[in-house]
């Protein structure tokens, strides 16, 4: 067993996991390149999904701006809300951002105090 990554049962995996989530979102926060949306999983720890769509580059570049985005839910996974389905999609110009911008945007929308 790996000691660092983020684990299967913490990955959103499946399309229909996708599909639900962007169906049944309760909240759906912008800031900056990323839109993250948020729905109620009905378990005990909450699941990341990452889209990066091919308009913002090529496998290299998105594979990249993915393992930025989980590293940062994998090293705050305490500040998550238990129980839910978050989804982080990319947009264009999350590419040319450092990987400071990149958690310091993404530590806002987890801790947006928003219902």
């Amino acid at each position: 067993m790996k000691k660092h990554g983020l684990p299967k049962a913490n990955r959103l995996r499946k399309r229909g996991d996708y599909i639900l989530a962007a169906g049944e979102a309760v909240r759906r926060l912008r800031s900056g390149c990323f839109l993250l949306i948020i729905r109620p999983n009905g378990r005990s720890e909450s699941r990341l999904g990452i889209t990066v769509t091919r308009k913002i580059g090529k496998a290299v570049v998105r594979n990249r701006l993915k393992r930025q985005v989980r590293e940062f839910f994998r090293l705050n996974r305490q500040l998550l809300p238990p129980g839910q389905d978050m989804v982080v999609i990319a947009r264009q110009g999350a590419v040319d951002l450092s990987s400071q911008y990149i958690q310091a945007r993404l530590s806002v929308l987890i801790s947006d105090p928003q219902p």
